[in-house]
């Protein structure tokens, strides 16, 4: 797993010899590259450590803080509340929606992170795919709505300004 990564050696201008390893972190939503962070300790063994660790939790999703929850994050809350309160057959066709439309280009954000720039992009993207974006304006809401009641985003007035209802239900 960590034999992909290079660990490596580098000395501070103070002279004192650290290690370190790039890692991959994912592809930013917004633009499509990879982002890497860099992961820095004292000694060999415990970078590998680390670089263990960080690898186990980027492919578990656990990255995110609990303060910092990612969209997608927010939506398998909201999903689990959500599947007990409808039919399986209006849970199918809600849970297409959100994998073909909104998961894709929210998924990976920082819920307090997203902004009316962002959301646009969701939606023009939406509406190159299919005609009804209001529809996904209206899903969007409901992670939105569910995020702030949580306390994982404190003020959502840009996207009541954008135009997303979060009058409904979550």
């Amino acid at each position: 797993m960590a034999s992909n990564y290079k660990i490596s050696e580098i000395t501070l201008k103070s002279g004192d010899t650290k290690y370190q390893c790039v890692v991959y972190v994912g592809l930013d939503p917004a633009t499509g590259k990879q982002r890497h962070t860099t992961i820095r300790r004292d000694t060999y063994k415990e970078v590998e450590q680390a670089l263990h660790a960080f690898i186990k939790d980027r492919d578990d999703g656990k990255l995110a803080t609990s303060d910092n929850k990612t969209f997608k994050q927010v939506y398998d809350e909201w999903h689990i509340q959500y599947a007990k309160r409808v039919k399986p057959s209006t849970l199918y066709n809600v849970d297409s929606k959100y994998r073909a439309n909104i998961l894709p280009y929210f998924q990976y954000y920082a819920i307090k992170k997203i902004t009316p720039h962002i959301c646009q992009e969701m939606i023009n993207s939406v509406a190159e795919k299919i005609k009804s974006v209001n529809e996904m304006k209206m899903y969007a809401s409901l992670i939105f709505k569910f995020a702030m009641k949580h306390g994982y985003m404190v003020d959502c007035k840009f996207v009541q300004k954008f135009g997303l209802n979060l009058q409904s239900t979550s």
